[in-house]
């Protein structure tokens, strides 16, 4: 698998298909002390500088430059590899949907990619997904799950939206919370000008 291939040095895992905010998160935080060697795509970096701020431990784990090179958090350059070596040998790279298709991903050489989505539990996933491997992670929340954050974080007003905003809304008043639906109209009406005959 994808892991193997990781530790071997011989080829690269790119995880493809992380969000930025959520799944590459928590991919560091559930492989923190696997051992691996991760990079991570510039976009995530931020948002996992906040979850360690939060107290969340990620592990150790470097950026990726420009260049597709794992550069350490502190700055420096990554390092470079052999005339005709592989640049991020043994690393784990945690990179967004459209990196696997960008210009540069043809500097890292012979990989594997892999996906983490809660799609994975269909077998079909790692094939509609152009992936060697695909594994099973879902940073949703279901409804329970959003009933708890909604209690923990205790927020001023409540705004839902996606799949039933309205319900959703409703049983957070009734749990005492501000709570309102961004809901668009069923239908657009559009003013015409045309006035109806008689």
């Amino acid at each position: 698998m994808v892991v193997v291939d990781a530790r071997s040095g011989e080829a690269i895992s790119l995880w493809n298909a992380v969000h930025t905010l959520g799944k590459a998160q928590e991919l560091l935080c559930l492989l923190a002390n696997s051992g691996l060697r991760f990079a991570v795509h510039a976009a995530a970096l931020p948002l996992a500088r906040i979850y360690e701020q939060c107290g969340v431990r990620l592990g150790a784990y470097e950026a990726l430059d420009d260049a597709g090179f794992g550069v350490p958090p502190s700055g420096g350059s990554g390092a470079r590899p052999p005339e005709g070596g592989t640049p991020n040998a043994g690393r784990v790279l945690i990179c967004p949907p459209t990196f696997a298709q960008s210009p540069q991903r043809t500097a890292f050489g012979p990989c594997r990619l892999a996906v983490a989505t809660g799609w994975a539990m269909e077998s079909s996933c790692k094939y509609r997904s152009g992936v060697d491997a695909a594994f099973p992670l879902s940073d949703h929340a279901d409804f329970n799950e959003l009933i708890e954050l909604v209690r923990q974080v205790r927020p001023r007003r409540v705004f839902t939206t996606h799949g039933f905003a309205a319900e959703f809304a409703a049983t957070l008043r009734d749990l005492s919370f501000d709570a309102e639906a961004l809901v668009a109209a069923e239908q657009l009406t559009f003013a015409l000008g045309v006035q109806p005959s008689h």
